[in-house]
């Protein structure tokens, strides 16, 4: 039975068990695809509304994780349009942050010509953009070569990996890029906290004192959340998180009208947190 917000595996101290259909979360076969029968086939699956969206991971993911977490993603959220990952060879290991990031700047052209055909092939009226720690550094690097466009409908960074003085650079181009531009923050990221100590800089994902508030950016700091960050997939258990986020994509209501959230000052600006 699933649980919103689990990505059922069996225990790790059971290590004579295999992953069962009907009580874990399992990835059954993988196919190639051509990109003309992918987007044949992604076009039956883009319902009323006519919406996709794509989750790209972070560090620490390997393929077979990415999937599963996009399948359940799209189970929590009761997505009606077609669920896509875009998954950048991250060696999914704790000790590989710096081949990771290797990895990451090769895949940026790769996700940036698939944006550019996501929007031209899929027959969408609605795609949604979620890309979580290391994955936000990718996405961002090519959403300011996709201007021009449509616009994407949601943009959801959680966690950002990228480095905050570059990201308030960036950040002045996404409100013309997205409808909403949304960032989960945290004060108690591992992540991001070995990220910052091998950068030396502060992290667009921080909460606390370098929290980022933004004109054209809803930052939702998401410091109270109990679970730990450096299994790169809080975003996706928390059942408040996954709360909001189903709001902002089936809605796209404002932080002011989400459930659960409180304004609060900062910097001449404010941001919101989730209620204790």
């Amino acid at each position: 039975m699933h649980r919103l917000g689990k990505l059922e595996r069996p225990a790790w101290w059971k290590f004579w068990t295999s992953a069962r259909r009907g009580e874990h979360v399992v990835l059954l076969s993988t196919t190639s695809l051509g990109a003309a029968t992918f987007f044949k086939e992604l076009k039956k699956a883009v319902h009323q509304p006519k919406s996709a969206f794509v989750f790209i991971h972070g560090y620490n993911v390997a393929f077979d994780t990415a999937a599963m977490r996009t399948a359940q993603l799209a189970l929590d959220l009761q997505f009606p349009g077609a669920p896509i990952m875009f998954s950048w060879p991250s060696k999914g290991g704790v000790a590989n942050y710096p081949s990771d990031e290797g990895s990451n700047e090769w895949a940026r052209p790769h996700l940036k010509q698939f944006l550019n055909q996501l929007r031209n092939r899929a027959d969408a009226d609605q795609i949604h953009l979620i890309a979580h720690s290391m994955g936000s550094r990718a996405l961002l690097s090519v959403l300011q070569e996709l201007s021009g466009g449509p616009k994407f409908e949601q943009l959801i960074l959680a966690a950002p990996d990228v480095d905050a003085g570059i990201f308030r650079q960036l950040a002045l181009q996404l409100p013309a890029l997205s409808n909403r531009v949304t960032l989960y923050a945290s004060s108690t990221d591992k992540a991001l906290a070995l990220s910052k100590r091998i950068h030396e800089y502060a992290r667009a994902g921080e909460a606390g004192e370098n929290i980022l508030v933004l004109k054209g950016l809803d930052t939702i700091d998401a410091s109270t959340v109990d679970t730990d960050f450096l299994g790169h997939s809080t975003f996706a258990q928390e059942r408040t998180l996954l709360t909001d986020i189903f709001n902002l994509i089936t809605h796209g209501h404002e932080p002011a009208s989400r459930f659960g959230l409180t304004r609060k000052p900062h910097n001449g600006g404010y941001y919101w947190s989730f209620r204790s």
